[in-house]
């Protein structure tokens, strides 16, 4: 039984021995080349899967305007040109008057609308604007709205509030990189 036992022993050492460290070597080589290009091309579908859907959806978004209404006290001039001068959006500065919002459709992205704290034009604007169910973004002096319009703007999901130009350029483009770009 012992010299079974040591007969069995002897040929598993045999079995070890007999590896080529050769063949060893060129499974670590290999190992060692294959193993960036997995990794790039699992990053690569990942890139595939979420990057280049965001891209898509910010290239279909930014070919849609925006549609920028000004109040009788701001008149968005500047905001608008900052906004061109970035190179990627269509902007459509409409008048400061509430029947602008009879001239934006579906074909708006997103429409950008200045405060007016005084009167109830705001308002009747919002209401307007909100029904076509497209992005808002609020425009207005830090600490300017009143505390029954921030309960309006808040009752309507798709809203921001910006009060700075520089803000105002990191909304539009946010917006437009993560919302559906589907036309309802």
């Amino acid at each position: 039984m012992l010299a079974s036992r040591q007969l069995e022993s002897d040929n598993m050492v045999g079995v070890f021995m007999s590896v080529d460290l050769g063949t060893s070597a060129d499974l670590i080589t290999l190992l060692v080349f294959v193993w960036p290009v997995i990794v790039w091309l699992v990053g690569f579908f990942v890139y595939l899967k979420f990057f280049r859907k965001k891209e898509k959806r910010l290239f279909k978004n930014i070919k849609r305007p925006v549609a920028i209404v000004p109040s009788a006290s701001t008149d968005m001039a500047h905001e608008t040109l900052l906004i061109r001068n970035t190179g990627f959006f269509d902007v459509d500065l409409k008048a400061a008057d509430s029947r602008s919002a009879d001239l934006i459709d579906n074909e708006y992205r997103l429409i950008v609308l200045a405060y007016e704290p005084t009167g109830d034009s705001f308002g009747k604007l919002f209401d307007t604007l909100k029904s076509k169910q497209i992005p808002l973004i609020i425009y207005s002096s830090p600490g300017v709205i009143t505390k029954a319009d921030i309960k309006r703007i808040q009752g309507y999901s798709l809203h921001t509030i910006s009060n700075t130009p520089l803000r105002l350029i990191s909304d539009i483009f946010a917006i437009m990189s993560t919302y559906p770009e589907e036309q309802n």
